[in-house]
């Protein structure tokens, strides 16, 4: 499979789903994460990216306010 990188956001938003993919896999191949997790996680994609993302959001948005105290 090839993206077409001439197509602006349609190819960032597939080259973005695609990573989160191959991370996953990564993780399971290395025996990082057991495969019930791996499951779960594409079952529920992309519901669980966004949690994730907005949990890291939420850590960082915590220290610069910590900082600012």
């Amino acid at each position: 499979m090839r993206l077409d990188e001439f197509k602006g956001t349609a190819y960032l938003s597939m080259l973005d789903m695609f990573n989160a993919w191959q991370h996953e896999a990564e993780k399971l191949k290395n025996g990082d994460i057991m495969k019930d997790k791996y499951d779960s996680w594409r079952y529920n994609y992309p519901h669980i990216e966004a949690e994730r993302t907005k949990a890291e959001i939420d850590v960082k948005r915590q220290k610069a306010e910590d900082k600012e105290l």
